[in-house]
Protein backbone atom coordinates (compact mmCIF):
# COMPACT_ATOMS: atom_id res chain seq x y z
CA UNK A 1 0.00 0.00 0.00
CA UNK A 2 1.48 3.35 -1.04
CA UNK A 3 0.81 6.11 1.49
CA UNK A 4 3.19 8.65 -0.06
CA UNK A 5 1.52 12.06 -0.17
CA UNK A 6 -1.15 11.08 2.35
CA UNK A 7 -1.70 12.27 5.92
CA UNK A 8 -0.45 9.58 8.28
CA UNK A 9 0.18 8.89 11.94
CA UNK A 10 3.53 7.31 12.86
CA UNK A 11 3.99 5.80 16.29
CA UNK A 12 7.35 5.26 17.96
CA UNK A 13 8.06 4.08 21.52
CA UNK A 14 8.56 7.72 22.60
CA UNK A 15 6.23 9.79 20.43
CA UNK A 16 3.40 9.93 17.90
CA UNK A 17 3.90 12.02 14.76
CA UNK A 18 1.22 13.27 12.37
CA UNK A 19 1.99 14.68 8.94
CA UNK A 20 2.16 14.18 5.21
CA UNK A 21 4.28 11.17 4.26
CA UNK A 22 6.81 12.47 1.78
CA UNK A 23 9.20 9.52 1.50
CA UNK A 24 9.54 6.07 2.99
CA UNK A 25 12.90 4.40 2.50
CA UNK A 26 14.52 1.30 3.94
CA UNK A 27 16.10 3.21 6.82
CA UNK A 28 14.05 6.43 7.25
CA UNK A 29 10.57 7.88 7.01
CA UNK A 30 10.25 11.55 6.02
CA UNK A 31 7.19 13.49 7.17
CA UNK A 32 6.15 17.07 6.51
CA UNK A 33 4.43 18.24 9.70
CA UNK A 34 2.98 21.56 10.84
CA UNK A 35 6.25 22.20 12.70
CA UNK A 36 8.49 21.31 9.73
CA UNK A 37 10.22 18.22 8.39
CA UNK A 38 10.68 15.15 10.60
CA UNK A 39 12.94 12.20 9.80
CA UNK A 40 12.17 9.03 11.75
CA UNK A 41 14.47 5.99 11.67
CA UNK A 42 12.48 3.01 10.34
CA UNK A 43 13.71 0.84 13.21
CA UNK A 44 11.88 3.08 15.69
CA UNK A 45 8.48 2.81 13.99
CA UNK A 46 5.92 0.79 15.94
CA UNK A 47 3.03 1.56 13.57
CA UNK A 48 2.16 3.63 10.52
CA UNK A 49 -1.44 4.29 9.50
CA UNK A 50 -3.33 6.60 7.18
CA UNK A 51 -5.56 9.09 8.95
CA UNK A 52 -9.15 9.45 7.81
CA UNK A 53 -10.43 12.95 7.00
CA UNK A 54 -11.39 14.73 10.22
CA UNK A 55 -9.17 12.61 12.47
Amino acid sequence: MDLTGKIVEVGTPDMTYTGKLMEMGETEIHLETEMGWVVIPSGNVVYLRELEPGE
